[in-house]
């Protein structure tokens, strides 16, 4: 199908169709060669040769990479490449492990925009990217489906019906004993008739076969329904509305154009061919799902519309692939979920509670305790600029921030704030440089009156910057980073005991 490599003096390898081949990094440039004339398109985008060899560089995303390869007549043969993260900021076990925590918490979580794909299940509906991930399951369903909807529709399922009509004689194989009754046949058989055989018409049953079976009529419904989505997702594709970054979308468009518009002309040719014309539009009904499950063929092909319909997104399955968050917002989310439980395993019996913050944000938990006072664990808590909401509880000084994790301390009025940005980066150069965001969050955000201390950097990698994270440099300078910060890493401990230490210094109840 393929040939791809990292370097010049690299080994090509053979990738072949329908395989899932791993061993690639993000951030790492590949050269990928295929048969002249043919079309390579990574994650709809398609690629252009220079000088024969094709250039893909993947950004900061790991998991599946769906490649497809159009030879000239138009044939499609597709595989997988499987993308890791970067080994110096986190290893693929610890970072599956990041994923699985997310998925207990909540998998929406996890779901995103970038070029890559985790597994996912398909119960629970959820509003978060539905179209994305309708598009994704009609890519993978869809096909199957029409295919499946085609091959029993060479044999479908039929019904005779009986009906009473004037025949001639000729033309009855058998009469029913209610038929001597006729005056007709019966001077035909005495031999009193005028006339001849032929020219006598009498009363019978016939039976014929039909089509519009409440089978029929159920599958011809998923049609419809799965055509219609089909062509308001096609809209939304054209109209870049799938969510996330415009441009991006762009970018895929017109790949994504060219599927849809594969799965409704098919779609409408099936509806409208020979057979389920002869079906009225009466809809599902509970006889025609009845029949459907006692027809292993139609049972197939109604299973596989339903998948993909589906919006679902919990559980783990290897056939549902969804596009999933980039490594680095897998990682802020991992952070926030690591510090909730670190707060929690703190207060012991205390248990957090999702509400609705004063202060806007992604995700709000409250733990409530004694004497009025509550800590509040908030996920990319907005502080506006002043000079757009006018005397906010969350305000900067500044431009409009986002820290990724804000640790609220709350007694009555008084309030004291901690915040936690979490960076995607290791070597010593990234790390100082990532440093500004938490100067620029200790300088320019107010909560009420104050300012938030300490602002610490959450960094997966191991320690490059030692003087960064010194219990010394921390309480003299407000700010300071914590490395190791990753699932079995030593910086869940290091932050378990700053979070202590900050939980104990209680603020001062209001005066009376």
């Amino acid at each position: 199908m393929l040939k791809i490599r990292s370097r010049c003096d690299e080994a090509w390898i053979t990738v072949t169709a329908g395989v899932s081949e791993s061993g690639f990094n993000e951030n790492i440039e590949y050269q990928l060669v295929i048969e002249a004339g043919s079309r390579l398109i990574v994650d709809d985008i398609e690629l252009h040769p220079r000088a024969g060899l094709f250039t893909w560089q993947p950004g900061f995303y790991a998991g599946h990479v769906n490649v497809e390869v159009i030879d000239v007549l138009g044939d499609v043969r597709t595989c997988q490449l499987q993308v890791d993260v970067n080994q110096g900021k986190s290893t693929s076990i610890a970072f599956a492990e990041m994923i699985a925590t997310i998925r207990t918490f909540d998998p929406a979580l996890l779901l995103g925009t970038s070029e890559a794909a985790l597994d996912f299940g398909n119960e629970q509906q959820t509003p978060t990217l539905a179209d994305a991930i309708l598009l994704a399951r009609m890519r993978q369903y869809g096909q199957a489906f029409l295919d499946a909807v085609e091959s029993i529709l060479r044999a479908p399922h039929q019904s005779l019906l009986a009906h009473r009509q004037h025949l001639p004689l000729f033309r009855v194989r058998r009469l029913h004993h209610s038929a001597l009754r006729d005056r007709q046949l019966a001077a035909v058989l005495n031999g009193t008739g005028i006339g001849s055989p032929e020219d006598v018409l009498i009363h019978t049953m016939s039976s014929t076969s039909s089509c519009d079976t409440p089978a029929n009529r159920t599958l011809l419904a998923l049609l419809k329904r799965f055509r219609a989505r089909a062509t308001d997702l096609r809209a939304k594709v054209n109209a870049q509305a799938l969510g996330g970054a415009k441009d991006e979308q762009a970018k895929r468009s017109t790949r994504r154009v060219e599927v849809l518009d594969h799965l409704i002309s098919q779609t409408l040719l099936l509806s409208q061919g020979q057979t389920l014309r002869q079906v009225s539009g009466g809809g599902p009904s509970a006889s025609g799902l009845t029949q459907i499950a006692a027809l292993p063929g139609y049972q197939r092909a109604y299973r596989i519309g339903c998948a993909a319909l589906m919006t679902g997104i919990e559980g783990s399955n290897p056939f549902d692939q969804l596009h999933s968050n980039f490594s680095w917002g897998i990682y802020e989310t991992w952070c926030y979920v690591q510090v909730l439980a670190i707060v929690q395993r703190l207060l012991e019996s205390c248990t957090p509670t999702a509400y609705r913050s004063k202060v806007s944000a992604q995700l709000s938990y409250r733990f409530t305790l004694p004497n009025s006072r509550s800590i509040d664990v908030l996920f990319q808590a907005r502080f506006p600029s002043e000079q757009v909401d006018k005397n906010p509880l969350a305000r900067s000084i500044s431009r409009e921030r986002y820290p990724d994790i804000l640790l609220v301390d709350s007694v009555g009025l008084d309030k004291r704030s901690m915040v936690l940005d979490a960076k995607w980066r290791s070597g010593r150069r990234n790390v100082l440089e990532a440093m500004e965001s938490a100067h620029i969050y200790h300088d320019s955000l107010r909560l009420g009156d104050s300012a938030p201390t300490p602002c610490l950097l959450l960094l997966p990698g191991d320690t490059c910057v030692p003087s960064l994270e010194t219990d010394q440099f921390i309480e003299q300078h407000g700010v300071g980073s914590i490395s190791g910060f990753s699932a079995q890493g030593v910086g869940v401990e290091r932050l378990e005991r700053r979070i202590e230490q900050w939980l104990h210094v209680e603020p001062s109840p209001p005066m009376i």
